[in-house]
């Protein structure tokens, strides 16, 4: 999955599995590379470019482009969660703040009422 996601740049079609993408986050946190995972982050939530030129029926599209904004939740969360916990306040503000100007996260963590 990573090497044909690689192999154009990591624009391929589709983008490698959502557990894998956590497992790697997870791992450069452990590692202590967070610049390298806000970067990651940034590469791996960006929309894939479709170069087949294919029309998908609008239903499908449009579910296809929920499940992708669920796994970018999922991912911006998961990542935010292991940069705070080991103590990258900074990073994890940084991606904090990526996705909340993206969409995938409320600005408000905590509901007023």
């Amino acid at each position: 999955d990573w090497m044909a996601w690689d192999k154009n740049g990591g624009r391929g079609d589709s983008r490698p599995p959502l557990n894998a993408v956590l497992a790697i986050c997870r791992l450069l946190v452990a590692r202590g590379r967070d610049k390298d995972l806000v970067r990651f982050v940034s590469l791996i939530v960006a929309p894939p470019a479709s170069n087949d030129g294919s029309n998908i029926s609008e239903t499908s599209n449009e579910t296809e482009e929920e499940e992708n904004d669920d796994d970018n939740r999922k991912i911006y969360v998961d990542c935010i969660a292991a940069l705070y916990k080991a103590g990258s306040y900074d990073q994890s503000d940084e991606l904090y703040l990526a996705a909340v100007s993206k969409g995938y996260l409320p600005w408000s963590v905590v509901d007023d009422e």
